[in-house]
């Protein structure tokens, strides 16, 4: 498995992403900065919205892999499709592909 920084991760003021070890301040603890690409107020909202996805990663990838664990062997052609999604979104989360 690729390493990554481990969560949780939060959103710390506006566009930047954290470590949420208790010290949003310290720079060692700085996981991403999501940087408009201009100065229009809407790419900065879409900024902060990038910034939250990030912060989310680490729960949703949790969540995703308990997800799949719980649905077991699937037969259903929908139900393998959707699992086969699952697993290549969490081996692109892991560094796998």
């Amino acid at each position: 498995m690729s390493g990554y920084t481990p969560g949780p991760w939060t959103r710390g003021y506006g566009n930047y992403v954290y470590r949420d070890d208790g010290s949003p301040r310290d720079g060692q603890s700085l996981i991403a900065t999501c940087m408009p690409l201009n100065g229009a107020m809407d790419e900065l909202q879409i900024a902060f919205a990038n910034a939250r996805l990030i912060a989310a990663a680490p729960e949703l990838l949790e969540a995703l892999e308990d997800m799949l664990t719980l649905m077991g062997p699937l037969d259903d052609v929908e139900h393998i499709r959707r699992k086969q999604a699952a697993l290549a979104a969490i081996a692109k989360a892991k560094g796998a592909n």
